[in-house]
């Protein structure tokens, strides 16, 4: 991961469909000193707050000892950059390969890998609450943090993308129900 005031990480537009989305992560603009997830490109949902030197304002955990090592050359100028490097834990062991990914429902994932299973291990989301993302549900649906799946459509309404919303791909939205007379 590497991002600079010209370059964000951009979620897929569906699960189905990797065209550009609708969320990023981006360096807050003409300040270049935090980071922002933000809706549409302006309507910021979740903040780092301010760099202090090791870590950000927000993310006081960015100083605990980790498996990463945070990098930020320039904060403040328009040619700031952010990138991370692995590294081990414990000596003679590799350090787990990790992605970073904003979903199409607008959270921002930390995954590591694990070797045993051969899959994506989800370590954390922000924000963790996803009722906190801007629009998730979008045009008339509903959000319910308690729910295992966050987003209902309201009464009268039903998913637009039957499938997509059963995969947890809320993009679409609500539509009116259509009653025959």
């Amino acid at each position: 991961m590497d991002i600079t005031a010209q370059k964000s990480l951009t979620s897929w537009k569906s699960s189905f469909n990797p065209s550009p989305g609708h969320f990023s992560l981006r360096l807050k603009p003409q300040e270049f000193n935090d980071f922002e997830l933000v809706y549409n490109s302006n309507n910021v949902y979740r903040s780092t707050r301010n760099w202090m030197g090791t870590s950000f304002a927000n993310v006081p955990r960015m100083t605990i000892r980790y498996i990463y090592k945070f990098h930020f050359s320039n904060p403040y100028l328009p040619t700031a950059s952010f990138w991370y490097k692995e590294r081990a834990l414990d000596k003679g062991l590799e350090p787990p390969l990790a992605m970073f990914q904003v979903d199409v429902n607008g959270q921002l994932r930390q995954f590591t890998w694990l070797e045993q299973t051969e899959n994506w291990n989800r370590f954390c989301s922000r924000p963790e609450d996803q009722c906190k993302v801007y629009s998730l549900c979008r045009s008339f649906g509903s959000c319910v943090s308690t729910s295992l799946k966050p987003c209902v459509c309201v009464n009268g309404f039903s998913p637009m993308d039957d499938e997509g919303w059963n995969f947890g791909d809320f993009t679409s939205g609500c539509r009116q129900e259509s009653y025959g007379f």
